[in-house]
């Protein structure tokens, strides 16, 4: 009998435990907006977009600034994600309306400032908030949002990691081989190029884990396409495809 009591005991904690876990589980869950402003991009709201749009994606009239609502707009909540997309890395100016109510602001371009996958994170956020109920954006959608937008961020991209080196101009330096016209850069396969952005080489350093898949696209592309260079986009695909070897 004492051993039974001890077997009935030890389920009896078992079970407990275990209700008590997925309680916790539960209870530690925040629900509906209270959940979205714990996603990754939330803090990037924050930061960079609350000061116009509002806390809760309300929008704002002022005499100093005007931005459009987030919450149930039509452009936010678009099945296609490609004009905001373009909006947040390109900026926009002029007057709009959203939900019956004119705004003309400024708003900046975010590009130089957010990754392709801030980008992805911040729309996301934007997109599930407040009673906006759209899909996800994944940084393969902002890689494809158009030329105008690949362009934009590998421009950033490259001003800030490339230029030191090698130039505004892409013409290189002492030691610095230039990429105007060079055959790996334009190649009609762009595994060399990529493989250099991500790994490194004599006097370069590796960006392999500083740059997502989507980024070494974008500065891959950018510079594929400046100073005269005339060769095909790279996709964030093409990298996962290199990388993968």
């Amino acid at each position: 009998m004492p051993q039974m009591r001890r077997s009935v005991f030890t389920l009896v904690v078992t079970l407990s435990t275990a209700i008590l876990g997925i309680s916790a589980l539960v209870t530690l869950r925040p629900a509906g907006d209270a959940y979205a402003a714990a996603a990754p991009g939330a803090a990037l709201y924050a930061a960079k977009c609350a000061v116009c749009h509002g806390a809760q994606g309300q929008g704002t009239t002022s005499a100093v600034y005007s931005a459009p609502a987030l919450a149930h707009s039509a452009d936010v909540t678009a099945a296609n994600p490609k004009k905001m997309i373009s909006i947040i890395v390109n900026g926009m100016s002029g007057p709009v309306v959203a939900n019956g109510q004119k705004y003309d602001g400024v708003m900046p371009p975010w590009k130089g400032q957010l990754s392709s996958a801030d980008v992805a994170l911040v729309a996301t956020y934007i997109r599930s908030s407040w009673g906006n109920h759209a899909p996800p954006v994944t940084v393969h959608e902002v890689t494809m949002a158009g030329s105008t937008v690949m362009s934009m961020v590998g421009s950033s991209i490259y001003s800030a990691r490339c230029a030191l080196c090698h130039g505004a101009n892409g013409r290189g330096r002492s030691g610095i081989p230039s990429l105007v016209h060079n055959g790996r850069v334009t190649s009609d396969d762009p595994s060399t190029m990529i493989l250099a952005i991500e790994y490194g080489g004599t006097n370069m350093p590796a960006w392999r884990g500083q740059l997502s898949d989507a980024d070494v696209a974008a500065v891959a592309t950018y510079i594929r396409s400046s100073w005269g260079n005339k060769a095909s986009p790279v996709t964030d695909g093409d990298v996962v495809s290199v990388s993968a070897k």
